[in-house]
């Protein structure tokens, strides 16, 4: 869609028109010379007489012969010409300017999909409005294909405020997540913020692992014998693994505490009222 061009194209007029004609008639076969336009498509020709008198037209379909045109063009003026006065496609102002437009032009718009909403950002008027925070991709999985942003293949975040507690030995489940790799041959790493109050001297164990295998120990976890009440901080820890492949499989957080004081998670005086969260970047 837009302005066309063609090398040394002419014709001459089959029958003379007059200065409100908008259709010109070539002698036949010479309608080949010219450009084929589809919707949207047009071309500058100008018409010139035994005289050297000149008008520009924007000639906006072709059919065969028969040129559909808009009349005086680029300040020129619509006259009567006669058949067998010449009509050629010929470099003009307006040609060079349209061209610059199209190169730097509106290259379509950016739109992208979630949970069945559409936002959509436009090349040619990236505002502050639509750069606002409205674009909400909390919980949501990044796919980009392979290679875009160095060897980046996948961003995924994951919170929870969903508060538990535990005094047992015995390891169980904290928090499980499904990731699904894009590649075989990927590794996975993994951002971890957990949001633990434990009560007086009480220690606890943290164990993660993907697919069963993989796991990482992080033991010891403790608030001071000699510091009475209650202690509240954030367990941070980054570790990597192997994909293993590329179907989903889960991400395990487990916990065991020494078995006489309770633990707590994502507590701020009340279970849920703390947030933790998981960041998994996909590096190939």
């Amino acid at each position: 869609m837009g302005i066309k061009v063609a090398n040394n194209a002419f014709g001459t007029l089959a029958s003379g028109i007059n200065s409100s004609a908008t259709s010109i008639t070539l002698t036949t076969g010479q309608g080949a010379r010219f450009p084929t336009l589809g919707a949207g498509d047009y071309f500058y020709a100008t018409l010139i007489d035994t005289s050297n008198n000149l008008e520009i037209v924007k000639c906006t379909a072709r059919s065969t012969d028969v040129l559909t045109v808009v009349r005086g063009q680029e300040s020129t003026t619509a006259r009567a010409y006669s058949a067998g006065d010449r009509i050629e496609i010929r470099l003009t102002a307006q040609t060079f300017l349209d061209a610059a437009t199209i190169v730097d032009g509106d290259k379509g718009d950016i739109t992208t999909s979630s949970s069945g909403s559409i936002w959509t950002i436009d090349n040619l008027a990236v505002t502050a409005a639509k750069l606002a925070a409205t674009l909400d991709l909390s919980g949501k999985t990044i796919t980009l294909p392979p290679g875009v942003g160095g060897k980046l293949l996948q961003v995924n975040r994951a919170t929870t405020t969903t508060g538990q507690t535990w005094s047992t030995t015995s390891w169980f489940d904290l928090w499980v997540n499904s990731y699904t790799p894009v590649s075989a041959s990927s590794t996975l790493y993994f951002i971890v913020s957990l949001n633990f109050l434990p009560e007086a001297s009480n220690t606890h164990d943290v164990w993660m692992d993907y697919r069963g295998a993989n796991g990482q120990y992080f033991y010891g976890m403790a608030k001071a014998a000699s510091v009475s009440g209650w202690h509240q901080g954030n367990f941070c820890v980054t570790y990597s693994c192997p994909s293993g492949g590329t179907t989903a499989a889960n991400h395990r957080i487990q916990v065991r505490g020494n078995g006489s004081n309770t633990s707590y998670f994502n507590y701020d005086h009340g279970p849920g009222n703390a947030r933790s969260s998981i960041i998994m970047l996909e590096v190939l």
